[in-house]
């Protein structure tokens, strides 16, 4: 067995956009897929009702316009419920303003409906049921079209599980990871 014959990809948040982007360039090699706090789509519209309003994220762009650090700390109390900000990210450095911009922007037109359907590869998606970034509706959807899907929904946690509850979310990819691993 070589080093990448048994490869899963974890992908959280926007970066389950790019966990379903890099599985279809190598499909070969997946093993499975997690997506946590994912959303195929993250604006709402006519055709998809699951994600946030344009106006929740202009109102967001905004405040983050208007202060960086007060916007961007307004973004992480969104993350956890009670909108208590865990002291891990407290302590993180501050997001490059630059990027925050162009990943607001890259939201907007982010839709990955089409290729999640055509995942085949298990998928394991973990949320949490009070999520207010990606909804908890986004990742039943994705359980729906995804066909080798299994969905761990965490009550009482927002989009941050693996912080919010790190034993569980440990415990949920460790069974999922080995799961595959034997078939």
């Amino acid at each position: 067995m070589g080093l990448f014959d048994d490869v899963f990809i974890v992908g959280w948040s926007m970066g389950a956009f790019e966990a379903v982007r890099l599985y279809f360039k190598n499909k070969e090699k997946i093993k499975g897929l997690v997506l946590v706090s994912a959303t195929p789509k993250f604006i709402k519209d006519t055709d998809y009702q699951f994600g946030i309003s344009k106006a929740i994220l202009k109102s967001l762009e905004k405040k983050i316009r208007h202060d960086f650090d007060e916007g961007i700390q307004y973004f992480y109390s969104l993350m956890f419920n009670g909108g208590e900000i865990h002291p891990i990210v407290k302590n993180l450095p501050m997001p490059n303003m630059e990027k925050t911009f162009s990943q607001l922007e890259e939201l907007k037109n982010a839709d990955i409906r089409d290729l999640s359907a055509q995942i085949e590869a298990p998928t394991l998606i973990i949320h949490g049921s009070e999520d207010k970034i990606c909804k908890p509706e986004s990742a039943k959807y994705m359980n729906k079209i995804i066909k080798n899907s299994k969905i761990e929904m965490f009550d009482e946690i927002a989009h941050v599980p693996f912080l919010e509850n790190t034993d569980r979310f440990n415990s949920c990819l460790k069974g999922f990871i080995s799961g595959q691993r034997k078939n």
